[in-house]
């Protein structure tokens, strides 16, 4: 009798133990999956400010005024939204194009300066594929705005399906099952347990806000828009030539 008692008592003991394992072991796995999510925003926030770099270095090329909204209209994106590309910096490394003409190279430096914001825009947004040094022939793609949004409405669903299927009030009544004593007296007692255990210890879902994305308007492929910002960087030269050429200087040395 009391082999069979010690071998009850074992498997009240191995169920119990994987009840908590599992319950625990898929809490760990989605911690996990959380903190790394966190850490590759952060990631992506340094891509993006890149993006900025470049932007404020093109912006720089233009005279002060509504030159850098003038620009952003000719080529088709709204001034407002593209507010985040607005400043006065110079902090990139850049080679100059060489052309016989003063106003040419202008024009020439914004198209250049143009196209490397827009790679910088293009990597932030839908990333680049990179040989996967662990599979011979492999691609891995890096951190860009599309994957992160994706990831998140993943695991907002893990989320969901966590705090619904793997309640700490549903382990406790499993345990409860096996300490009939304890039953007994929440019957005597004329009320079962209420939990709010559930509430708290539920995983919050993903706060987009909290994520610190950075939002680009919708850059147009540079061949797209040449002609136009030539024409537009001629215009411009015309009106304010002693101006731009102090700033191409500027930034020359």
């Amino acid at each position: 009798m009391k082999h069979i008692q010690n071998f009850a008592e074992g498997l009240v003991e191995e169920g119990l133990s994987e009840a908590a394992g599992t319950f625990f072991g898929k809490r760990k796995r989605l911690e996990d999956q959380i903190l790394m999510f966190e850490e590759k925003c952060k990631e992506l926030r340094t891509v993006g400010e890149q993006v900025i770099v470049w932007g404020h270095a093109l912006s720089f090329l233009f005279p002060e005024g509504d030159s850098v909204a003038d620009f952003y209209t000719a080529i088709g994106v709204d001034p407002c939204d593209a507010r985040h590309l607005m400043g006065g910096c110079w902090k990139v490394d850049f080679v100059f194009p060489r052309a016989l003409f003063a106003r040419k190279r202008y024009s020439k430096t914004v198209y250049r300066l143009y196209c490397q914001l827009y790679d910088a825009w293009e990597l932030y947004q839908h990333g680049r594929y990179y040989d996967d040094p662990s599979r011979p022939g492999g691609k891995k793609q890096t951190v860009n705005l599309g994957t992160m949004r994706d990831w998140a409405k993943r695991l907002d669903d893990t989320i969901e399906s966590v705090n619904r299927d793997n309640q700490a009030s549903q382990v406790l009544q499993f345990a409860k099952q096996f300490r009939l004593g304890e039953n007994e007296k929440e019957r005597i007692a004329g009320a079962d347990l209420c939990y709010t255990i559930d509430n708290d210890l539920a995983f919050p879902a993903i706060d987009m806000d909290a994520c610190d994305f950075l939002l680009f308007p919708q850059l147009p492929e540079p061949l797209s828009v040449k002609q136009a910002i030539t024409t537009f960087c001629n215009r411009l030269y015309a009106t304010h030539k002693e101006m731009i050429k102090n700033i191409m200087d500027e930034v020359k040395q």
